[in-house]
């Protein structure tokens, strides 16, 4: 039979015996009763808690279950549990993200070693479009279709990979004739009044192509490398040169006329009068009567991007990542700056609708699209994913929307939807 203790001190006792005690696996009184049950979970230890919550219209569960916010937002696991978090949106709601223990656009997971939260934020899908149009032909070009422009009753495609340019017969959707192009690949073209000129992609030639016979009949040559992308108008061709401004050609004598020195000059198109393109954050206006600079308009997040100009609905129209710019050329001013579901690429205007294409993300994804732009509205009213295949440029002509797939060899024909 053990000696009872016949004292203990408060000092004795917390410096001694609960430690002993503790470890043995418990706390109990002289004569053996428990002192408290408490004591016991502090020895045991107790499961990490993991709370959630829930920003928006959706719920989140849990795997192993648990979790099933709103509701059961707080649960408790073994320590080393792994937890997917499943994301479940209401209708018109989607996941934008998992935020604090886990940091995802989609489900995530925590291995759960001491207690965490996490916030999931659900937001409002937008609105889904109606449809911009159907594709009504694909018509196959080689050598990775590149440029596209609508000239003389034909589709003309500059064909990267081979130095030739395709003549398409809208009648047929057929390929009826090929132009050989004596250097560079062939790349962006000008139409007008002036003709038809070719900018190839690499070296300092201008070409002129004969519609009647399908020949390059003329060729210029301002000092300097390609880029970017020509215009004609005002009985001139417009050339922009790779940080050295732009050229004017004379379009009867193929001579060089002036020069104008503006460093890069980018998404060049002629229309009012007046030559328009980029240089820096803003869109510059060129006066042909002087060969200079008669307006400069500053854009707002311009600077940077990669634009591409087009003329239509009595505007000038500017796109640069997922923004689209309305231009007055009365006034000079920006009058609209409308959001584009993606980023946009190429475009093209006409009277009663500005097409975009660009493309979309959803999660890992990517995808091509086109939207159209209702410039009453200044919105995008309908839009299209188009087949797989980089698209390299957009046309209007013969009643319809005409797209490169530079790497699936294509041309795409479609008729646009009915402005709703």
């Amino acid at each position: 039979m053990p000696t009872p203790i016949r004292s203990v001190t408060r000092h004795s006792l917390r410096r001694w015996v609960l430690p002993l005690l503790l470890l043995s696996g418990g706390v109990y009184l002289a004569g053996g009763s428990a002192l408290a049950p408490a004591a016991a979970g502090l020895a045991a230890g107790t499961k990490p808690v993991l709370r959630v919550s829930v920003v928006g219209h959706g719920t989140v569960t849990s795997r192993p279950r648990g979790i099933s916010c709103p509701g059961r937002c707080r649960a408790r696991f073994a320590r080393g549990t792994r937890i997917r978090l499943v994301p479940h949106p209401a209708v018109g709601w989607k996941l934008s993200r998992f935020a604090g223990a886990c940091s995802s656009t989609r489900a995530c997971a925590v291995t759960l070693k001491r207690s965490a939260s996490l916030r999931a934020t659900f937001g409002q899908k937008p609105p889904q479009l109606p449809s911009a149009g159907r594709i009504v032909a694909t018509i196959h070009i080689s050598s990775a279709p590149h440029g596209l422009v609508y000239a003389s009753g034909a589709i003309w495609v500059g064909q990267h990979e081979s130095s030739t340019v395709a003549r398409v017969d809208p009648g047929t959707n057929t390929v009826v004739a090929r132009v050989s192009i004596p250097s560079g690949q062939p790349s962006r073209f000008a139409a007008g009044a002036e003709g038809l000129w070719h900018l190839p992609y690499s070296g300092s030639a201008l070409y002129r192509i004969d519609s009647a016979t399908n020949r390059v009949v003329a060729e210029a040559a301002p000092p300097g490398e390609n880029c970017c992308i020509p215009a004609v108008g005002a009985g001139s061709v417009w050339v922009p040169k790779a940080d050295d401004g732009i050229y004017r050609v004379d379009a009867s004598s193929g001579a060089v006329v002036a020069h104008i020195p503006i460093g890069n000059f980018l998404g060049s198109v002629f229309g009012f009068g007046s030559l328009w393109g980029t240089s820096g954050g803003d869109v510059v206006r060129l006066d042909p009567a002087t060969n200079s600079i008669a307006s400069r308009i500053p854009v707002d997040g311009l600077s940077g991007a990669d634009p591409w100009l087009g003329v239509g609905a009595g505007a000038l129209w500017v796109g640069f990542g997922k923004k689209l710019a309305r231009i007055d050329p009365s006034t000079n001013t920006v009058t609209a700056l409308i959001a584009i579901p993606g980023t946009a690429f190429f475009l093209a205007a006409a009277d009663d609708a500005v097409w975009v294409v660009g493309q979309s993300h959803i999660g890992l994804y990517a995808y091509s699209k086109l939207w159209r732009i209702d410039p009453t509205a200044n919105k995008v009213t309908a839009a299209l994913t188009l087949p797989k295949g980089d698209p390299a440029d957009i046309a209007v002509g013969a009643g319809s929307l005409w797209i490169s797939l530079f790497s699936e060899d294509k041309l795409l024909r479609l008729q646009p939807a009915a402005a709703g």
